[in-house]
């Protein structure tokens, strides 16, 4: 059973507001009656109630976060950026999945309200148009911040990398390594970061005189597409001799299908992708990759959160670009 304050003043025999006073150091209680009320508290095991206290002052220390999906790609690490800051700030986390799908972004929009949430840390699902299902909590005055997959035209601050630079840095590369005959196989077309990564990859390719075709922007909505659609482009009459990823999930089926076809890479086909840094480095070869980091992108998205909670009045940048590195390897 949990200990109250009643209990520390009926062991005393003082009052309850006596109790309340000692243990927030209170001057009008004396040091020695300070000092007892501590010494019952600590052989009780008294602890104080954290959702009362909460209540009352209208603070629940609870952070909430809503991403696409939970994957042993690039989340992981931006969870881990986003638990780091919230821990120092002493919040807690309350974590939520939409599984790519609206409806279950805004029921989950809906608990982080009923749960008294102090700021939203949002990853938009693939069939995220609009952020219409965040008035309320915008109405109450809860701070919101999109990071990685976001919507362009809001006012919510966005924490990014800049998609379309990185995209075509990584045309740039392959064809500087040779590779005259590319493909990207990219994300969900619907989202703004896949929207802009084949910006950046059109972009460059026509920059270096490389033929367009339409044929060359692949979409692949998990691994398994991935590695169907590599298998079919290595069958065609002009097969690629470079292929650009999207993401570490899309990598994950390219390189086995290069590999079940005997493609020598990089000699016959060269590979690089756009990644948080951890797949590449487990893969024979190992894969050239623009780095950009899942840490530090929930760092920062948590960052801009405690910094609009602790001054609402705090406006802050709408974006937030991150840089990216390249990362040369063996598989060009």
């Amino acid at each position: 059973m949990r200990t109250t304050i009643k209990d520390i003043a009926r062991v005393l025999g003082i009052n309850v507001s006596t109790v309340s006073r000692a243990l927030k150091d209170h001057q009008d209680v004396s040091i020695s009656t300070r000092n007892e009320v501590k010494r019952v508290a600590n052989e009780l095991h008294y602890h104080p109630n954290l959702m009362a206290i909460n209540l009352r002052n209208r603070r629940s220390r609870l952070i909430g976060l809503i991403i696409p999906e939970i994957t042993m790609f690039f989340f992981p690490s931006v969870i881990r950026g986003i638990e780091d800051v919230l821990h120092r700030h002493g919040y807690n986390l309350l974590m939520l999945q939409s599984s790519e799908q609206l409806q279950r972004e805004i029921e989950n929009v809906h608990l982080c309200t009923e749960n008294g949430v102090e700021g939203l840390l949002l990853s938009v699902s693939r069939q995220t148009l609009t952020t219409d299902h965040l008035n309320e909590l915008q109405t109450l005055g809860v701070p919101i911040v999109l990071f990685d997959k976001v919507i362009e035209k809001t006012e919510f601050p966005q924490i990014i990398i800049d998609d379309e630079a990185a995209a075509a840095s990584a045309v740039l590369h392959l064809q500087a390594r040779g590779a005259t005959q590319l493909i990207g196989i990219f994300g969900n077309p619907n989202l703004s970061i896949t929207q802009k990564r084949i910006a950046g990859f059109r972009r460059a390719l026509l920059q270096q005189g490389l033929a367009w075709r339409d044929d060359a922007v692949l979409f692949a909505e998990n691994t398994t597409d991935a590695f169907r659609l590599t298998t079919e482009s290595l069958q065609a009459a002009t097969p690629p001799n470079g292929i650009f990823t999207m993401s570490d999930e899309i990598l994950a089926g390219v390189l086995p299908a290069l590999r079940q076809k005997q493609i020598e890479i990089p000699s016959a086909c060269k590979v690089i992708s756009m990644s948080d840094g951890s797949l590449p480095n487990y893969l024979d070869p190992l894969v050239t990759y623009i780095h950009h980091s899942g840490y530090e992108v929930g760092a920062m998205a948590a960052t801009r959160l405690c910094e609009s909670i602790a001054n609402k009045e705090l406006i802050l940048p709408k974006l937030h670009i991150l840089p990216t590195t390249l990362v040369q390897q063996q598989s060009t």
